[in-house]
């Protein structure tokens, strides 16, 4: 018997991947996840973000994030459905999904890391007429002037000349 197991996190940098940014760790959803499948016993651990489904026959299995997303999250992967779902071969032939899932895993037939990766983060940000991109987080981090804390705006040290 086989199993898949997934997490369901906050994709800060939305690179669909559960790492981290700037040594902050993405977190798991640890609250209102809902998760179903085809067939098997599940396990949905909302309080953890993380899910199990168990005693599985060797085939391929539809899952799929069914709750609705919590207030200010935007879906970031995967990008199919409604539902967002993975399709997923437990079993000899479970390399087939790793190659399909990012960042999952086979091991014995088994399946770990079929992630649902949403996001709370702003990609965008406006400020002084212009348009600033943030995908790997922003420091506004200006050289060590005693005159100015480490992170003074940018504008401050310009207005000082």
């Amino acid at each position: 018997m086989f199993s898949i197991s997934g997490n369901v996190f906050n994709d800060i940098n939305k690179n669909r991947i559960k790492d981290s940014t700037n040594g902050v760790a993405e977190t798991n959803i640890t609250s209102g996840i809902a998760i179903t499948a085809t067939v098997g016993n599940f396990n949905v651990n909302s309080a953890s973000g993380t899910y199990s489904i168990n005693n599985l026959l060797s085939g391929t299995y539809t899952v799929s994030y069914i709750s609705p997303l919590p207030i200010g999250y935007i879906l970031i992967y995967p990008l199919n459905g409604p539902p967002p779902q993975h399709n997923i071969t437990v079993g000899p032939n479970c390399n087939q999904t790793v190659n399909l899932i990012l960042s999952s895993t086979c091991s014995n037939g088994n399946i770990e890391n079929a992630n649902f990766a949403i996001s709370n983060s702003i990609p965008w940000m406006q400020g002084y007429g212009f348009n600033m991109r943030l995908d790997e987080g922003f420091e506004d981090k200006i050289p060590t002037n005693p005159i100015y804390p480490p992170y003074a705006s940018v504008l401050d040290q310009l207005n000082a000349f």
